[in-house]
């Protein structure tokens, strides 16, 4: 392993977390320990399974590549050791930066070497992402609910560490009651997060496919999508019988209670028809008894 040291700092203790980059790159004497800052082999540096991006941009990564091919890379990736036994690093944010450069060709990285736990390392790595904002809705939705359930973190605290209202905060976890055909249109940025949040007043929740593809297929805005979702929602208006037709069923249902089959009376204008069934020829045979008593 080719280990360049570059820069050692120490600073003053930071309570907060959720400071973004300069939180993560600047020296502290907290639980995240201090940075080293090296140059090492790009072959020894490992994505992180956990990490709360899922989706990467192909055409905004071609041109990070382009850029670090011009460049280089400005900004250093976050890593953390591997056990010794497997050796190299763990990227705790910046996966995207290291995946251009193995595009761009680079043989050599700068990262910041971070002494943090596993726990420690997510923790990072979500609330980073969260704040550059690199990361989609759903995904930043799926690491609020991470933060949430497995830091124990409440709303109110992510909103206070993450410079956010908790209506903000709240809103974007609601996305993840979406139908994951749903949710995967928003990661792929085909429907934008105000679509999604007026699916989510969709009361017959098996209309939402219908209503994908019309977003997509019309090109709909975020305001079209609201007043169709009112539409589909709206209760469907029975029509109001007139005083005649109520007198008409009332004779219908006079007639079946006297001949015992069924019966439909119509009416247009001062013309009409009643019509009897019969389902045997017995059954005809006292149709006609009755009626030409």
């Amino acid at each position: 392993m080719v280990e360049k040291q570059m820069v050692e700092k120490k600073g003053k203790k930071r309570s907060a977390l959720g400071r973004g980059l300069d939180a993560l790159i600047l020296p502290s004497d907290d639980v995240r320990g201090g940075g080293t800052l090296i140059l090492c082999g790009i072959e020894e540096v490992y994505p992180n399974k956990e990490q709360p991006r899922k989706y990467f941009d192909e055409e905004k990564l071609s041109d990070l590549v382009a850029s670090i091919r011009e460049k280089g890379v400005i900004q250093p990736i976050i890593v953390r050791r591997r056990s010794s036994s497997s050796g190299g690093y763990q990227i705790i944010t910046g996966e995207r930066r290291w995946r251009a450069s193995q595009k761009a060709g680079l043989t050599e990285i700068p990262v910041i070497v971070k002494d943090v736990s596993d726990t420690e390392a997510l923790e990072l790595a979500l609330i980073e992402n969260i704040q550059r904002e690199d990361l989609n809705p759903i995904e930043q939705a799926q690491g609020y609910k991470k933060l949430i359930e497995d830091f124990m973190y409440t709303q109110e605290e992510l909103a206070v560490r993450l410079g956010k209202s908790r209506t903000t905060i709240t809103n974007l976890l609601r996305l993840l009651k979406l139908p994951e055909k749903a949710k995967e249109l928003v990661i792929a940025r085909e429907i934008s997060e105000g679509h999604a949040r007026a699916l989510l007043g969709v009361f017959n929740t098996s209309d939402i496919d219908t209503l994908l593809s019309k977003i997509i297929k019309r090109g709909m805005s975020v305001r079209d999508t609201e007043r169709l979702v009112r539409k589909i929602n709206a209760p469907v208006k029975k029509k109001t019988e007139t005083a005649e037709q109520k007198q008409l069923k009332q004779i219908e249902n006079e007639l079946i209670d006297h001949y015992k089959t069924k019966i439909s009376v119509s009416k247009k204008g001062k013309k009409g028809k009643i019509v009897l069934e019969f389902y045997s020829n017995d059954d005809l045979m006292r149709l006609l008894e009755l009626l030409t008593k």
